[in-house]
């Protein structure tokens, strides 16, 4: 089992060149949305249903959407959590 972790605050030592990369997820038409919708919510911070579900429907339609965005340590740790999933997300 993955254990979500908690993105950390933007914080005065950071600057805005520190949040460089985004996860995306691309289209898989054999996985099923709710699966999806419940991966988003356990694994991005402030994700609710309604927004996952949002996610999910650009994922579809679109064939890939960007997920979340930030420090690339975090991105690549949300990447990896969704992968466990099932989902096909990358770090960009």
């Amino acid at each position: 089992m993955s254990q979500t972790v908690e993105a950390p605050e933007k914080q005065a030592s950071l600057t805005d060149q520190d949040f460089n990369a985004e996860v995306h997820v691309y289209n898989d038409e054999t996985f099923p949305m709710e699966k999806v919708i419940r991966a988003f919510c356990q694994v991005l911070p402030g994700v609710d249903a309604q927004k996952a579900h949002q996610l999910t429907m650009r994922i579809h339609n679109e064939g890939v959407a960007t997920v979340w965005g930030g420090p690339r340590e975090v991105c690549e740790l949300y990447a990896e959590q969704l992968n466990g999933h099932g989902l096909d997300a990358r770090v960009a």
